[in-house]
């Protein structure tokens, strides 16, 4: 089995999305999250908690080494 990187999440820097939406924005972006993570609850599944790491951060790379030496 191959290991393929593939792009399953959207992440948003909190900083950016406060600096980038006015204030009617970041509610609609709100009330869009509190909607999927209600779907998450409602279908059993636990709340989402990840690790994000830049591609500008020195560990970028050998994050994802370790990432793949998992399979």
């Amino acid at each position: 089995m191959n290991f393929c990187r593939e792009n399953s999440y959207l992440v948003i820097k909190i900083k950016d999305m406060e600096e980038a939406l006015d204030f009617e924005e970041l509610r609609e972006m709100a009330s869009l999250s509190e909607k999927v993570e209600g779907y998450r609850v409602v279908n059993g599944k636990a709340p989402l908690e990840c690790v994000v790491v830049e591609s500008d951060w020195p560990n970028y790379e050998k994050t994802w080494q370790e990432i793949e030496g998992l399979e």
